[in-house]
């Protein structure tokens, strides 16, 4: 049985869903399954259905990108570890899988957050956490893999300082995965600046109010399990 989930929100974009499903077939091991979440008001639906093995994808209401990553979480919750993925990426190394959960076991003790190089195929952007593995019992210890408040945005950066603050932040180099920028993309429809300020300006209000209480928690939980273990 897989142990890892990767869950995927896609709407409009059926051709880079089919490119993704490919690199993640072509090395992806046994330990992984993937979901794609489509919109049930999406214009492209039918070509997603018709294209897409059914194994892969559900279909819904529409909701905001960050909220989707939760509900398949919450929909899916017997996995061990869970990977919010986006369809403009591609996966480039075999066993990648393997090499991320290995991390998170090997260096954190079952616990923890682990993520590869993400790239454009011309720079390198390790500072980010953007595909990032993240162990079931930080979602369970905190209650959801994104905070309720994002729509889309600063997800990677709320992994970052979880992970940094727990101390279970793992970055693993050997893992390259390739993202289609949205500046790249001829589609991309760039985000307002009024959007891009009402997710900083949620994601400032999940700070204030409940980054420490999180931490705290995983904290706790992450001591408790040393010392059944002692």
């Amino acid at each position: 049985m897989a142990r890892l989930l990767l869950t995927c929100p896609s709407r409009g974009r059926p051709e880079l869903i089919k490119e993704m499903i490919k690199s993640f077939e072509d090395t992806k091991t046994e330990e992984s399954d993937l979901c794609i979440y489509l919109d049930n008001n999406d214009p492209h639906l039918s070509y997603y259905i018709e294209n897409i093995d059914k194994k892969y994808y559900i279909v819904g209401e529409q909701m905001p990108v960050a909220q989707i990553h939760n509900h398949l979480v919450d929909i899916h919750p017997t996995y061990e570890y869970y990977m919010p993925v986006n369809d403009d990426m591609k996966f480039i190394n075999k066993c990648w899988d393997i090499l991320l959960i290995n991390a998170i076991n090997e260096r954190g003790d079952g616990w923890g957050i682990s993520y590869g190089r993400d790239t454009d195929g011309k720079e390198f952007f390790p500072q980010f956490p953007t595909f990032s593995v993240v162990s079931r019992n930080i979602i369970n210890t905190i209650g959801y893999l994104y905070p309720r408040e994002l729509k889309m945005l600063f997800g990677d950066t709320f992994l970052l300082d979880i992970g940094r603050a727990i101390g279970k932040l793992f970055y693993v180099p050997s893992v390259v995965i390739y993202h289609k920028q949205p500046v790249h993309l001829d589609t991309y429809d760039r985000k307002s600046e009024q959007f891009y300020n009402s997710e900083r300006d949620a994601y400032a209000r999940y700070i204030d109010n409940n980054l420490e209480k999180d931490v705290e928690k995983l904290l706790e939980a992450i001591s408790l399990q040393g010392a059944v273990r002692e």
